[in-house]
């Protein structure tokens, strides 16, 4: 008895700093990093990750046979994509640079490191449906407030937390294209919880932080984000109109939201130029977008051009991750 609850304990434990790392989105210190939305962060999801390991390995060297990391399809393929990333690193033109990256972006291998650990460790010691569930309540608390903050920075105070007065907010994020995308991660999230919550209050909840998210994914602007949503959306409905045999009556309103997403894609694309559809954030901005002449497209068309070449270089391991300043330097 004492052992189980030692093993508890300490899975208990790590489980703390999970939260922990849900809330990090929110950390901003402006007066101490040069990059305030970014180092912080990072700094800070390292040091839980490492109180996670530290717990995860007392568990592992006591309980080896339950807490052995589990490789499924995707433990596998997290597993393999790290070590594709890891031989791209060392056998690219700048290591040091694939190895660590920089203050502004911190993506390097060091930093993806943490990532696989986090993934392995949360995905072996959270074992039951219950647990993640209140995890997945936890981030769309968390997210939440990020996506709130951003709702205050575009109706309130457009000038909160550096915006300086950005049409596209980025709450405690720092960057518009991290605002949408979170968004997008808290709507999805906030679907499946919905779907499977049991009790009315809580389905109420997981709708509510998904509309956060989805809101998000407005109020930050980004098209990338925005078609992301979309092609998300679409595949979720397609692939349900396809499995759900036996239901037919199911089967015809996901058709039947299909057409209308289809018919109101198209008619807003055919009166793109009115006010109304430029007005709508990350919609307008995308119906109206000409690659090869609007903002920049003509630099963008010439980078992708020069990855291609680069590309035909190193085929297989490429130039190494953070490395594409020296393929552009060569091939511009």
């Amino acid at each position: 008895y004492k052992y189980f609850f030692m093993q508890k304990y300490i899975a208990n434990i790590i489980k703390f700093f999970i939260v922990g790392t849900l809330f990090v989105p929110l950390v901003l210190i402006p007066a101490s990093f040069i990059f305030p939305f970014i180092v912080p962060k990072i700094l800070l999801f390292r040091s839980l990750v490492l109180c996670m390991l530290a717990g995860y390995l007392i568990l592992f060297f006591s309980y080896k046979d339950m807490y052995k990391p589990r490789f499924s399809f995707l433990g596998w393929t997290v597993f393999l994509f790290f070590i594709s990333m890891s031989i791209s690193t060392f056998l690219g033109v700048d290591w040091y640079r694939s190895f660590w990256d920089n203050h502004e972006r911190m993506l390097g291998l060091f930093t993806l490191f943490h990532f696989v650990l986090y993934f392995f460790i949360a995905s072996t010691v959270v074992k039951e449906w219950r647990d993640w569930q209140w995890l997945f309540r936890i981030f769309l608390f968390a997210g939440g407030i990020v996506m709130y903050i951003g709702v205050w920075q575009k109706f309130v105070n457009v000038d909160a937390l550096l915006n300086r007065g950005g049409t596209r907010v980025s709450a405690t994020l720092g960057n518009a294209i991290y605002y949408s995308g979170y968004g997008l991660f808290l709507f999805f999230a906030g679907l499946l919880l919905f779907f499977k919550e049991k009790h009315i209050a809580w389905k109420v909840y997981a709708a509510f932080g998904g509309i956060l998210g989805f809101m998000g994914v407005f109020l930050g602007g980004t098209r990338g984000t925005f078609i992301g949503l979309v092609a998300g959306l679409g595949v979720m409905l397609l692939s349900y109109s396809i499995l759900l045999k036996g239901h037919k009556q199911a089967k015809k309103v996901l058709t039947s939201i299909i057409v209308i997403g289809l018919v109101l894609v198209t008619t807003l694309f055919m009166f793109r130029s009115t006010t109304f559809v430029r007005g709508i954030p990350a919609l307008g901005r995308l119906m109206n977008t000409n690659i090869v002449t609007t903002g920049t497209g003509q630099t963008r068309l010439m980078a992708w051009s020069i990855a291609v070449d680069a590309w035909q270089e190193r085929p297989v391991f490429g130039w190494g991750p953070n490395n594409y300043s020296y393929a552009f330097n060569k091939y511009y």
